[in-house]
């Protein structure tokens, strides 16, 4: 299983014994630690103008980069994606604005691409702390994806009326490839056995330091202990 964790502004060591560390400014140069069990090596990266097509994405994916004139990558971007396209946990932290949204969900959604994952079960599950923020995640994705229809997309938040959450229901029982979701609206959905995270491939947690300062840790591993 992927654990990707996409910080907003801090950095959060979570226990995993092997990931990369990126932060990301808008001045160059962009600063990268690499931890290995409890070790780490530092290195200093001048990022250079990367296009899209310069990464290992496949066609579908590069043609919504381009309908949606995404053509050169961001310093987060260039050095996240091919991370997440080896299999690599990671830890992410970059200015807002930078494109933090893409630089996970770009692989994981190339690789879903693919076929090779589940077609009837949730495969990656994306956690933020607000509902605006999953909002913004799933536009984006719905963007991403637009040619390529076998990849699937849900978002789970509340402040919604019964039918919103009857869609929501419905979404995660046919098991959407991507649950883009609050962790207390998630949690609801567990409790009642809407969901079964059991052949989760990725996780994401977007903003995951806000996320912690808003008390959402014992939250998370509720849900972490469904994967």
């Amino acid at each position: 299983r992927l654990f990707i964790l996409i910080l907003s502004f801090l950095g959060y060591n979570s226990g995993i014994k092997v990931f990369i560390f990126l932060f990301i400014t808008k001045e160059k140069p962009t600063y990268c630690i690499i931890f290995l069990n409890n070790l780490y090596l530092y290195r200093e990266f001048e990022c250079k103008k990367m296009r899209f097509d310069e990464l290992d994405l496949e066609d579908a994916v590069l043609d919504g980069l381009y309908d949606m004139n995404f053509d050169e990558t961001t310093p987060v971007q260039e050095l996240t994606i091919p991370v997440i396209l080896e299999g690599k946990d990671i830890i992410a932290c970059a200015q807002t604005g930078t494109g933090k949204t893409a630089a996970y969900v770009l692989p994981v959604i190339n690789e879903l691409s693919k076929g090779c994952h589940p077609t009837d079960a949730v495969n990656a599950v994306i956690m933020a702390p607000t509902r605006e923020l999953a909002q913004q995640i799933d536009q984006q994705i719905q963007g991403f994806t637009y040619f390529i229809p076998s990849v699937s997309a849900v978002a789970v938040y509340g402040g919604t009326d019964g039918i919103a959450w009857e869609q929501q229901k419905r979404g995660l029982e046919m098991g959407a490839d991507i649950v883009i979701a609050t962790p207390g609206r998630l949690l609801s959905h567990i409790k009642l056995g809407s969901v079964d995270l059991s052949k989760v491939s990725f996780f994401v947690l977007d903003e995951a330091d806000r996320m912690l300062d808003m008390g959402f840790y014992d939250d998370i591993m509720q849900v972490h202990k469904q994967l």
